[in-house]
């Protein structure tokens, strides 16, 4: 058995990075694509687990459904500038398309 894994790079804001993992390439495409500028290459990938047994995913692994959720609750925010509630209403409308084809 072979299991794929999509995972974006954040930028931690400190000079770090962290990963959010995600069920598959669309929805990491959609998180780079919409995520905060300052990275110059695109900032996605993935895994491949070969394994001849299942296997559990400790991390939080993101689907369409957690991510819209994410998106609405940061739409909610009375913090965000319009400019990131436009990108934030971009990035919705694209994960329900998403969502959509599956």
């Amino acid at each position: 058995m072979k299991t794929e894994i999509w995972y974006t790079i954040q930028d931690g804001g400190d000079g770090s990075v962290h990963l959010k993992w995600f069920e598959s390439e669309k929805l990491a495409k959609i998180d780079e694509e919409y995520m905060d500028p300052g990275w110059g290459e695109p900032c996605y990938d993935s895994i491949s687990i070969g394994h001849d047994f299942p296997i559990e995913i400790s991390e939080k692994i993101q689907t369409v459904d957690s991510v819209i959720k994410e998106v609405e609750d940061e739409l909610k925010q009375t913090w965000n500038s319009d400019n990131e509630k436009k990108t934030l209403s971009n990035k919705l409308t694209a994960l329900k398309k998403l969502k959509e084809t599956k």
